[in-house]
């Protein structure tokens, strides 16, 4: 079951889902006072709609149409006539996706907090030495601020001696 919000044109359609913030928008190519496209461009730059599924319905089912829809920022493309059991699909999925987009956002927030939050010096590198993202405490121990870290080359980020002592190899002199 859904709770369908309709507008009679493309510009209160705008309005009305800035207000509604809806799971999924369902908007026409052709509308009075705003087209499709532009609806889809509008509501990508508001930070209420910006990451709305939208499936862009049209008459117009040439490859360049398609392009263009899926350009301006349309997820899914439907052509008319269109079944309305695709139609449907299309929505789950959408819906689906978002779900499992929320859930990678939460689960990404989640460990950086426990990232942040760990009391030993933590760091991510790339197979090829680059510093991804360093945890506070790696900063205090080098005496480096955080965001002068990330992006930097791990290897010429200290001299042998510190990385020595920094693992807790004994040297001899």
């Amino acid at each position: 079951n859904y709770r369908v919000l309709a507008a009679p044109n493309g510009l209160r359609g705008l309005e009305i889902a800035e207000k509604a913030k809806p799971d999924v928008i369902i908007t026409d190519w052709m509308m009075p006072k705003m087209n499709g496209p532009e609806f889809i461009k509008q509501a990508r730059a508001s930070t209420a709609l910006s990451g709305v599924p939208i499936v862009l319905l049209t008459a117009k089912s040439d490859q360049e149409s398609k392009l263009m829809g899926s350009e301006v920022g349309a997820d899914a493309f439907l052509g008319k006539p269109f079944n309305e059991h695709e139609l449907m699909s299309v929505v789950r999925n959408l819906l689906r996706l978002k779900e499992h987009e929320t859930e990678a956002i939460n689960q990404s927030q989640y460990l950086g907090a426990l990232f942040d939050a760990m009391s030993g010096g933590l760091m991510l590198l790339e197979p090829d030495g680059i510093v991804r993202d360093v945890n506070e405490h790696v900063g205090n121990l080098l005496g480096i601020a955080r965001e002068e870290l990330i992006g930097s080359e791990f290897l010429e980020l200290l001299t042998p001696t510190e990385l020595l002592r920094l693992t807790g190899i004994e040297t001899f002199e």
